[in-house]
């Protein structure tokens, strides 16, 4: 077999290699997107809004008439944050010096294949590593031309690009799929704790559709079945999380902690940082099923007592210190159904807000956060919101699930592929053998 990948320096597969304008451009209100590196993401998109920079068609026209981008071009981050890249799809944009334009020679290299093989991890580490050791880092284009990148024949680069675009346009619906899960969760979440469920099952219909259906409440119209208390007339026990030194992470039991409260709703099975509880503390900071964690503290106001309940796969985990556990009377209050208030119902959320205290963090306060009032259907209905609730944050755990198995498969894959542990010509080799025609008998 022969000896591929062979190792070519960058500039020996590009036709040109430069970087976006340095010059100081008059910025207006309307105009053309005048870019940067923030707007290629980590997936590879070129992404702006009415917020970005603009510059005059003038200066546009200017800035073409030295060099213009054409459809095909790779865009690559070297200022900053180093090594995202994009393919220019011949969009009406420009770009400040952040943004490498590299040309390929179609001849010598695919651009969809540069896509991926400049996107690999040994490309982006010696990326860092020729790059300047400042609080900003920065890459000249002398020595972003000299960086090896694996080639192979062109026929290999095609179906090295063809595989891992089937694989990213995998990763792309699934992703779609989840944002629109969530925007439908939000729906959701905002009728259950609005309307709740009738006694047909149904949603019931909104205050506008039925308002003799609804009465004020301390938390604006409710379902006349309803009624309101404050959280210190639910609670039956409550402790804040536990302080372990930063050395003694690494090891231990599973730690809820106020950074993971943000990624779920609901514990169940997730990865979480470990800490040692000693064995005389573990009634203390164990977590049960039905146990309710929130955060006592936060960088932002609006992230404050984001609230988590404990799932049947969550009991057994422990939390820390700037969380505190509470325990509801499960006869009058399903945990599920009071979390989901707390982290989601905006009336609520805006008491939560209204009583927390700013300084340099955002805090709250047992006394503070006991006397925010949340609604109370009778039990019964309570259960039905939080399963109707589950079933919709199962769909979406799936999915997430899916989508870290997919972008762990192409990670390996892209190493497999760019690397040459894998090779593609066995399928080359099959699709000529297919494409030949068949001598007649």
């Amino acid at each position: 077999m022969s000896n591929y990948p062979e190792l070519l320096a960058l500039e020996c597969m590009v036709s040109d290699l430069r970087d976006g304008t340095h010059g100081t451009h008059e910025r207006t209100e309307s105009g053309v997107p005048f870019l940067s590196a923030k707007n290629i993401t980590d997936s590879g998109f070129v992404t702006w809004n009415e917020d970005d920079d603009k510059i005059t068609e003038r200066d546009y026209q200017a800035l073409n008439s030295s060099f213009t981008l054409k459809s095909g071009d790779l865009l690559l981050t070297i200022v900053g944050s180093l090594g995202r890249r994009a393919i220019f799809f011949g969009e009406k944009v420009t770009f400040q010096r952040s943004v490498a334009y590299i040309r390929p020679r179609k001849e010598k290299v695919f651009p969809k294949y540069l896509f991926y093989a400049v996107g690999h991890e040994s490309f982006r580490r010696a990326m860092i590593q020729r790059s300047n050791a400042t609080a900003q880092a920065g890459l000249y284009l002398g020595e972003l031309a000299k960086i090896n990148v694996g080639w192979f024949p062109i026929n290999e680069q095609r179906l090295i690009a063809h595989i891992l675009d089937t694989l990213d346009t995998q990763i792309q619906k699934t992703d779609a799929l989840i944002a629109k899960l969530e925007k439908v969760k939000e729906g959701l979440l905002h009728d259950l704790l609005t309307r709740g469920i009738g006694e047909n099952g149904q949603l019931r219909p909104n205050s506008e559709q039925a308002p003799e259906l609804y009465k004020e409440s301390p938390l604006g119209l409710i379902p006349k079945p309803w009624n309101t208390a404050k959280l210190s007339e639910l609670i039956l026990e409550h402790n804040s999380g536990l302080y372990t030194p930063k050395s003694n992470y690494g090891r231990g039991t599973p730690m809820l902690g106020v950074s993971s409260l943000y990624a779920m709703d609901v514990l169940q099975n997730q990865e979480l940082r470990r800490a040692p509880i000693p064995n005389s503390m573990l009634d203390k900071y164990i977590l049960n099923e039905g146990d309710i964690v929130y955060g006592e503290s936060s960088l932002v106001l609006n992230g404050i007592a984001k609230t988590v309940v404990v799932g049947e796969l969550g009991e057994g985990k422990g939390f820390e210190w700037h969380t505190r556990r509470i325990r509801v009377d499960k006869s009058t209050a399903h945990p599920g159904f009071i979390s989901a208030q707390l982290s989601h119902f905006q009336s609520v959320r805006n008491k939560i807000m209204s009583v927390a205290t700013q300084t340099a963090l955002t805090g709250m306060t047992t006394k503070d956060f006991f006397s925010v009032s949340v609604v109370l259907p009778n039990i019964n209905e309570q259960k039905i919101i939080f399963r109707r609730l589950g079933q919709l944050d199962e769909r979406i755990e799936k999915e997430s699930s899916k989508l870290t198995k997919l972008k762990s498969l192409k990670k390996g894959l892209m190493d497999d592929l760019l690397t040459g542990r894998v090779r593609v010509t066995p399928l080359l080799d099959q699709a000529q053998t297919q494409a030949q025609p068949t001598t007649p008998a």
